[in-house]
């Protein structure tokens, strides 16, 4: 699900709300299993007090916020068979599609969000980025890769990004989630096409739970350009080899 979202270049809006429609969907008790095929197609409900508790849109009674994002979900028409704002215009009604069932059912890896997590991000490449941590972080060498990977069109892996509409916005990213989290981030911006330009970012983390070598966590391939995001405190202490 999350490398379908991020193939889908989703703004922080929508992509704010489907995570909250899945995760009331959990506490709802309808979590896809394994044979999720007898369980689909039942249709959930949520009062729009407790979307804007998790920041999904401000504060106020206005409901054009909810209507721009159900008009895009509506459109999309892949993960949601039907998604709409009741009449009283205070809840919201949604049925997951087969597609996004079947996604959500394969648990073999997942990221772990919490609730207060959701309000974290600012930006569309904030929640990007958020999700990639959470997959990542408990890795003993974590790391995963922006721009080089693509869901839907894995042809277009190795077409070059503009780094100056990257670079800033990615710092202040991890920056903010350094000062958040205290873990250390390793970045490269690698050139992997045949011909110059920037094709991928690799981001590498650091934290008391990892066991980077130091001269692995620093090693990219050759015409990468690199750059460490650090918490106040510095390097993150790493774990001996060995140790639980």
């Amino acid at each position: 699900m999350i490398e379908y979202l991020r193939a889908m270049g989703l703004a922080l809006r929508d992509q704010r709300f489907l995570l909250a429609t899945i995760h009331f969907q959990h506490l709802l008790g309808d979590w896809p299993i394994i044979d999720w095929r007898s369980e689909y197609g039942s249709a959930h409900w949520m009062p729009l007090r407790d979307f804007r508790a998790l920041g999904c849109a401000p504060k106020s009674n206005d409901t054009r916020h909810f209507r721009a994002t159900i008009d895009f979900w509506t459109a999309e028409g892949v993960l949601f068979d039907d998604i709409r704002l009741l009449p009283d215009r205070r809840h919201v009604q949604w049925r997951c599609s087969k597609f996004a069932f079947s996604m959500m059912s394969e648990m073999d890896r997942y990221a772990l969000l919490t609730t207060e997590s959701l309000k974290v991000a600012r930006t569309d490449l904030d929640m990007d980025v958020l999700l990639q941590i959470a997959l990542h972080h408990k890795m003993q060498r974590p790391e995963f890769r922006m721009f080089g990977t693509r869901f839907l069109d894995p042809a277009s892996a190795s077409t070059p990004f503009r780094l100056k509409d990257v670079d800033r916005k990615l710092k202040d990213t991890l920056s903010r989630f350094a000062k958040l989290t205290g873990y250390g981030f390793v970045v490269g911006y690698c050139q992997g096409g045949n011909a110059p330009g920037y094709t991928e970012i690799n981001i590498r983390i650091q934290h008391a739970g990892t066991v980077w070598p130091l001269e692995r966590i620093q090693k990219f391939p050759p015409r990468t350009r690199q750059f460490n995001i650090l918490p106040a405190s510095g390097w993150p202490k790493q774990r001996k080899p060995g140790q639980h």
